[in-house]
Order: structure tokens, then C-alpha cells, then sequence
């Protein structure tokens, strides 16, 4: 969990005495408070709804680094999380058990370091090692708990993309000891990042328009150019089936594309769906008790993923094909020229791709 909003820029960061209690009204703005004592009580919520879905998940160590922020905000998280477990307690009999005592882990030094990755290993080594049923809650700065919350997904085997935490914003995290799966997160309003990710997804869609206009255009022009000329062997006649085809899913992935990102500007009040629709095995956070903006983010980027990148794929596929197949060299000159106009596309695309820009968590 990232630390909430504090007063004055810097002051944050400063250690915090060993055993002394600083008052959060000096540390954290009036938001930050009731940020932090929102995910407290949402914490609550969710650790008695999984007991009660005999999934019950008990938080063992309560660790925050030894800032004037992250203490102030563990503590304030804690209020939160007893106040609303008293409630759950009176009106049902039972409810979560209370958090542990606040421990501190030092401060985070890696914003300070160019290669974070010993102290990345250290802080894993700190968080695991408490068994299936048992959970390590720790709140600290960033770029250390963004960085920590990538290290661990990466695990899986890629890097997917990991969004950096907002303030008071606490993800859990599910570990089998080999790799671990993003379970659930919990963000106090985001109303802002929301609108900003639906605006990113209305531009994702214009660009899926016109590339898949673009595509059916060629498609279209591509089987007026077959239709002029006959294949010379059933092997340019397989090859032009074969660009066709590729256009073909091109074109139904490009329209799939903006079916399903039509389906995300839908309002999040108006959502529905399966339950257990957002399975953890699908890598997508489960809701409830995640927040609207992660399912939001996760599924854009899945879509584009799992659609529009395949459709460019078979778009360019289908191209080449249809390049080879209207003029179907047959001297050997010609099949050299093919092969290295297709190498220069290829490294072409591969310096696009090592050019991208390289982007990063800031506090």
C-alpha cells in the first residue's frame, strides 16, 4: 500500500522517531485521513466477506516503512479497519480479527537507487514465508511499493502492465511460492483516473476505427486486384487464399476491438456479468471488492493485447501476402529483393520497438 496525501511536499519522508507517535493531522491533509481510514474499513469489509466465503485470509504482520507518512497513514488505515470491524461485530456477532501491531522496516532507499533489485529481493523476503492462509500488509512510498507490486507480477513469467499505486491505494497479491496473482485492489475514490482512462480507451477506439477501415478498404481492393488476374499454380492460389484469410481476422479482430472497448465506456453502476467473472486465473482483478479503475485499466490493456496487436499482425501478414501473390516472382533476383525489403521491415520494427518510451513511477 502506497502511503495517503501529506501536508507539506518532503516532510513526508522524514524519519520517524522509533516508538513515537506523531499525529496524523500534522503529517496527513484532511483527505489523506479519510483516504486512508476508507481503505481501513474497506479492508475490513473484504477480509470478513472472504471468511465468510470460507476463503478467510488473516493479516499476520503489519508493516509500514519509518516515515512520518507511511506511519501516520499505517496508523489511520488501522483506525478504519477496528472501527468498522466493531460494526461488522455488533450487528452480526462476528467479524475480522484485528489487525497486528504496526512494525517498522526502515525507510525505502530505492527511489535512491539506480538498480533497486537487492533491496526489491530483501523486501519480497520480508513479505513471504507466513504460509497460504496468512497475509503481510505493508505501507511505504514510491517508487518502492510500485516497483515491489511490477517485481512480484513479473514473476509470472512476462512483465504486464502494472499501473503505478495511487495514494492510499492498497492491491493484494496471491503467492504460491512460485509466482504470484493480483487478487484484488482497494482505491479510495479515483473518480479522476477513471475519466482519464476512459478518455485513453475512446482514443484506443478511434485508432481501431481506422485501422480496421483502412484494412477492409485494402481487402476490398486487394480481391478486385485477384479478380483482374488469375493465379498461375495452385501455390499463388493458396498463398492469395491465405492473405485473405489474414485480412479477414484482421478485419473481425479490429471490429471485436471496438465491441468489447464500447463495452467498457459502459458507466460502472450499470455493470454485470458472471459470478467469478474476473478470475484471478484470467489475470484480471476480482470485483467486488476491486475498484472500478483497475478493472478498467486491466481490461483495456487485455483488449489490446488479446485483439488489436493480433490484428496488426494479420493485417501485415495478410499485405505481405498479397504482395508476393500479385506479382508472383519466379526469378531469383526477385526472391531476393522480397527477402530483403522483409528484413528491413523487420528491423525497422524492432528499433520502433527498443524506441518506445520508457516510463516510471514518481512520489
Amino acid at each position: 500500500m502506497r502511503h495517503a496525501a501529506a501536508v507539506r511536499l518532503g516532510d513526508e519522508t522524514v524519519d520517524a522517531p522509533s516508538g513515537s507517535v506523531v499525529p496524523p493531522s500534522g503529517i496527513l491533509t484532511p483527505d489523506g485521513v479519510a483516504e486512508a481510514r476508507d481503505i481501513g474499513g474497506a479492508l475490513a469489509i473484504a477480509l470478513d466477506d472472504l471468511d465468510r466465503a470460507g476463503q478467510a485470509l488473516t493479516v499476520t504482520r503489519f508493516l509500514h516503512e519509518e516515515t512520518n507518512a507511511a506511519t501516520a497513514t499505517a496508523r489511520e488505515v488501522r483506525d478504519g479497519f477496528e472501527r468498522t470491524a466493531s460494526a461488522l461485530r455488533a450487528r452480526y456477532g462476528d467479524g475480522p480479527p484485528s489487525l497486528p501491531a504496526l512494525k517498522a522496516v526502515g525507510r525505502e532507499v530505492s527511489c535512491q537507487e539506480r538498480y533497486p533489485q537487492a533491496w526489491l529481493k530483501k523486501m519480497t523476503t520480508t513479505l513471504t514465508g507466513q504460509g497460504p492462509a496468512c497475509a503481510a500488509l505493508i505501507v511505504g512510498h514510491d517508487p518502492g511499493m510500485s516497483w515491489l507490486l511490477t517485481d512480484l507480477l513479473a514473476r509470472r513469467g512476462r512483465l504486464p502492465d502494472v499501473p503505478g499505486l495511487g495514494r492510499a491505494e492498497l492491491v493484494a497479491l496471491r503467492g504460491d511460492g512460485r509466482r504470484w496473482e493480483p487478487m484484488w485492489a482497494l482505491t479510495s475514490g479515483g473518480a479522476g483516473d477513471i475519466a482519464e482512462v476512459t478518455a485513453k480507451i475512446r482514443s484506443k477506439m478511434d485508432t481501431a476505427k481506422v485501422f480496421g477501415g483502412f484494412v477492409t478498404a485494402m481487402l476490398t481492393f486487394i480481391i478486385s486486384q485477384y479478380a483482374i488476374r488469375p493465379p498461375a499454380t495452385t501455390y499463388w492460389a493458396v498463398v492469395r487464399g491465405g492473405s485473405l484469410a489474414a485480412l479477414g481476422v484482421g478485419v473481425l479482430l479490429y471490429l471485436m476491438t471496438l465491441f468489447w472497448y464500447d463495452r467498457l465506456l459502459m458507466p460502472p453502476r450499470f455493470w454485470s456479468g458472471r459470478p467469478g467473472g474476473g478470475s484471478v486465473s484470467l489475470a484480471v482483478m476480482q470485483r467486488p471488492p476491486s475498484s472500478a479503475l483497475w478493472v478498467l485499466y486491466q481490461n483495456m490493456q487485455r483488449t489490446w493485447r488479446g485483439l488489436f496487436v493480433p490484428a496488426t499482425y494479420a493485417s501485415a501478414v495478410g499485405l505481405a501476402g498479397f504482395a508476393a501473390a500479385r506479382t508472383e516472382p519466379a526469378s531469383r533476383a526477385a526472391w531476393i529483393g522480397f527477402a530483403a525489403a522483409g528484413l528491413a521491415l523487420a528491423v525497422t520494427a524492432w528499433w520502433g520497438w527498443r524506441s518506445r518510451p520508457v516510463l516510471g513511477v514518481q512520489d
